[in-house]
């Protein structure tokens, strides 16, 4: 996977040096203007056989002159989530392989454009090589808003296998349902082609699962990092100083930077611990997501105790410097006989 930008002349990002690359991610690319010119992106690959285009801004202003134009005869896989889908363009011919496919784009982007709407016209019909395909409730919506441009016309999707459809915000106050007539658009060339809607519900779910997955892995790396700093080497050297007086102070100081580091620690873990116990609750028992985090759980304890014995170790030994400065001190002060 790779991500790789050239920009030549005329202000056109050309990627297609790379003419083996068979996996690319674009990933919040942005198009600007320069010198009065739209910067466009060239996708020229011949090999490539998966391309995910997600949260980019492919267009400046109303301009439209120069998008993001596809040339992947190779293509298998095509995942594009965010605005201005419009402006992607395969050159003809080109999806001819095409299997799966994954559109999700924001409602709110698109206003009353005939040029735009015949452009997402065309994109639909470049994709009807597609067997599986994935959209959000937005897609449909907007399908919908053509009307009579799109609904009238025979289904391009004669491949099709299976369809699933779902909300992109499954939190969102307006809650859409897919029109019955787009869902016969896509499914009406290909009677023996399966169908999944999925619930806002479900959404949720998967919100949530994947939030205390992100999390459960955060934990771990604090879980990792405890351990790391435990078995790490903490031998200090520290400088003779002066006077007895300042070594008492240093390692005054030093215990109290080892007790808050500590307790920073400690509570950085009980905290994502709470945070992912907050998202299970929200999940069935059933999901395997709950025997993982019985064992992470484990795990946390026997972490937190190193921390907390290597605390002590390193306080005790700053303890015993401090009682050896003290003894120092008060024979030094006794007169000689």
């Amino acid at each position: 996977m790779m991500s790789l930008f050239i920009y030549d002349e005329e202000g056109i990002c050309n990627i297609s040096k790379c003419a083996n690359l068979k996996n690319l991610t674009l990933r919040k690319c942005k198009m600007e203007r320069s010198l009065g010119v739209t910067v466009g992106v060239n996708i020229h690959l011949p090999e490539l056989s998966n391309l995910t285009l997600e949260y980019g801004e492919y267009s400046y202003g109303s301009s439209l002159t120069k998008g993001l134009n596809v040339f992947a005869p190779k293509l298998v896989s095509l995942v594009f989530k965010g605005p201005y889908s419009v402006l992607l363009q395969f050159s003809s011919f080109s999806l001819c392989v095409l299997e799966k496919v994954d559109l999700c784009i924001y409602k709110r982007f698109y206003k009353a454009d005939k040029t735009k709407y015949d452009k997402f016209v065309a994109l639909l019909h470049q994709l009807h090589n597609a067997k599986y395909i994935k959209l959000n409730l937005d897609v449909t919506q907007l399908i919908f808003n053509l009307g009579e441009i799109i609904l009238h016309q025979p289904s391009p999707f004669a491949k099709l296998k299976h369809l699933k459809v779902y909300p992109h915000d499954p939190f969102s106050t307006e809650q859409q349902t897919m029109p019955t007539k787009v869902k016969n658009y896509f499914l009406d060339s290909s009677p023996d082609a399966t169908f999944t809607m999925v619930s806002y519900e479900e959404m949720k779910a998967v919100e949530y699962a994947t939030s205390a997955q992100k999390d459960m892995a955060e934990l771990q790396m604090l879980l990792e990092e405890g351990k790391i700093h435990h078995e790490r080497e903490t031998k200090i050297h520290e400088k003779q100083l002066d006077t007895k007086e300042i070594q008492i102070t240093n390692c005054l100081k030093d215990m109290s930077v080892q007790i808050e580091q500590g307790k920073v620690k400690i509570c950085g873990i009980i905290s994502k611990l709470g945070q992912i116990e907050n998202w299970l609750k929200k999940l069935p028992k059933t999901d395997r997501i709950h025997s993982c985090f019985s064992s992470l759980r484990a795990e946390v304890y026997t972490v937190i105790k190193l921390i907390m014995d290597c605390t002590k170790i390193k306080c005790d030994e700053k303890q015993g410097c401090i009682n050896v400065c003290l003894h120092e001190l008060a024979t030094a002060s006794q007169p000689s006989s």
